[in-house]
């Protein structure tokens, strides 16, 4: 199994790697985001956003790259394409809570 990172905004790879399939994505998140972070540091690049589909979404994700300084763009499993409409939003926490009980930073 391969990993990709990508910067959306320059459309170049910035990092790519093979490893063993014996993990889920999302399991993968911390290190990809490890090296990454450090590659582009050492080229004086700031790094501010992750993006990434439903397959790396998990809590533990979401407060590593919270730690990390990174605001995160990743779906939780409950959503679909489209609008989530099982979604509600809770205003005094400024996050989405979908009926089954995943939040959405």
């Amino acid at each position: 199994m391969s990993q990709l990172s990508v910067d959306t905004a320059h459309h170049v790879i910035t990092d790519i790697r093979a490893y063993h399939a014996d993990k889920k994505d999302n399991q993968y998140l911390q290190d990809i985001t490890k090296r990454l972070k450090r590659r582009l540091h050492k080229q004086g690049l700031i790094w501010r956003n992750f993006v990434a589909d439903t397959g790396y979404s998990s809590g533990e994700n979401y407060a590593f790259l919270e730690t990390e300084g990174l605001s995160s763009f990743i779906p939780p499993h409950c959503t679909y394409k489209g609008e989530p409409e099982d979604f509600v939003y809770d205003k005094e926490h400024d996050h989405y809570i979908c009926h089954k009980g995943i939040y959405l930073l």
